[in-house]
């Protein structure tokens, strides 16, 4: 038995569903555009569940608890969340039909070059802490929280005098996802690669404070236009968000919180968050635009535009003076002073070996990428190009080869970015659930 192929334009469905169009595909489901013919072609959604299996006890499993998920859909009535109209099965499809919403979602933001100013994103949290607040208190979790499944209605279809705070809406809530995670034996995740938290990912748990700490990886996201895979260092296994921006005082904190490792250090709910955010002690005015930190470089790290350290004897010294110290390769009577104070001649042999070793991981890394035939090799070298650029970063500025590791370290985060949106293209090709 083969899967079953998309409906095509024109189908009828359920006697009054007629196909428009395809809107999405995935490993485990299809999504089209439907007008309704008994309700003047009202323009909706419909969802068809395809298993990933076709053996019958799993096709009748999956059936049980579709329909048991769509009647928990069906109890979900909120502004901010697509209205569920009901479920039906025809010729061994199955289906659910729910609000289409005219609009943009914020994947679609990022695509098109927008990157979000912080007063932008805590109002973005702002409005979507009370839905999940909502669907937290009817023991439902979202699961696949990404900036994907978060849309901004069009202002048209907003009714008078409604406040467009409303217009955030939450889709996808990953129903059908769930329930072929509990009648396959394989091991697939409901999820999204780099959102989700690791009792997720590594265990297929889920708890509200997984839909929190997704969450705050979709605004990091928004923040800074960079994907989870650039922000988050594997090798390490910490977040480096704070190399790529320069937020206000408090929100840092908050953030940092909801993407604690262990779910019971998280915020426990989204009305904690919520009152974090609303507090008085919170900055009320943050900066209209998030400062932006080129090149992302880490703290602790000297930036290597050359920002002039008075502490620092080799920012003294003209530059001109400096290469022509080197250039005599040490026949000047006050080389040893020099050296003493550009503290370089004695390590310089020491980082050069660095950067060497640095640069064959990252360019091995990279053809590695080039080759990936599949997700795991494809993060796999990720993760080692992040390595070595962690290491690059690791050479001092004052070292005299540095304008080749400042050059090196562009080429590398950039390349970098592609693979992560290569990561991000793929997980959407080959769904975690």
């Amino acid at each position: 038995m083969n899967r079953l192929a998309a409906l095509p334009p024109d189908s009828l469905v359920d006697k009054r569903y007629l196909i428009k169009k395809v809107l999405g595909q995935g490993g485990m489901g299809r999504t089209y555009l439907v007008s309704d013919q008994q309700c003047f072609n009202k323009l909706l959604v419909l969802k068809e569940f395809v298993p990933g299996s076709t053996e019958e006890y799993i096709l009748q499993k999956s059936r049980a608890l579709f329909r048991r998920e769509a009647e928990v859909l069906y109890q979900l009535n909120h502004p901010q969340i697509p209205k569920f109209y009901g479920h039906f099965e025809e010729r061994a499809r199955l289906f659910l039909v729910q609000d289409y919403i005219k609009g943009k979602s914020y994947r679609q933001f990022l695509e098109q070059g927008k990157i979000f100013s912080e007063m932008e994103v805590i109002q973005w949290l702002k409005d979507l802490l009370p839905v999940l607040d909502y669907i937290h208190q009817k023991n439902i979790i979202h699961r696949d929280i990404s900036p994907d499944n978060v849309m901004l209605v069009d202002s048209e279809e907003f009714q008078e005098g409604e406040e467009a705070r409303n217009k955030l809406m939450l889709i996808d809530f990953g129903v059908v996802k769930q329930a072929e995670n509990q009648v396959t034996s394989n091991y697939s995740i409901v999820g999204k690669l780099g959102y989700s938290p690791p009792e997720q990912i590594r265990l297929g748990q889920c708890y509200p404070t997984s839909d929190l700490y997704a969450l705050a990886v979709s605004a990091l996201v928004l923040l800074t236009g960079k994907e989870p895979q650039i922000l988050f260092d594997s090798y390490s296994t910490q977040w480096q968000w704070q190399n790529y921006i320069k937020l206000s005082e408090n929100l840092p904190e908050i953030i940092e919180k909801m993407l604690a490792e262990i779910p019971q250090e998280r915020y426990q709910s989204a009305q904690e968050v919520l009152a974090k955010l609303n507090n008085p002690s919170f900055v009320q005015s943050p900066p209209a635009k998030t400062e932006i930190i080129q090149p992302k470089l880490p703290e602790n790290q000297p930036n290597i535009t050359g920002n002039v350290n008075k502490k620092n004897p080799l920012k003294i010294l003209p530059w001109a003076a400096v290469v022509a110290v080197f250039l005599v390769g040490g026949i000047t009577p006050h080389i040893a002073g020099v050296c003493n104070s550009l503290n370089n001649c004695a390590q310089g042999s020491k980082f050069q070996q660095v950067f060497d070793q640095a640069t064959e991981k990252a360019e091995t890394a990279i053809q590695a990428a080039e080759k990936a035939k599949n997700l795991a090799e494809l993060q796999s070298s990720s993760d080692r190009l992040q390595s070595a650029i962690t290491e690059l970063t690791d050479i001092p500025e004052d070292v005299n080869f540095y304008g080749e590791v400042k050059e090196v370290l562009i080429k590398y985060q950039s390349k970098q970015e592609e693979i992560a949106a290569r990561l991000q293209e793929e997980s959407k090709k080959q769904p975690l659930w």
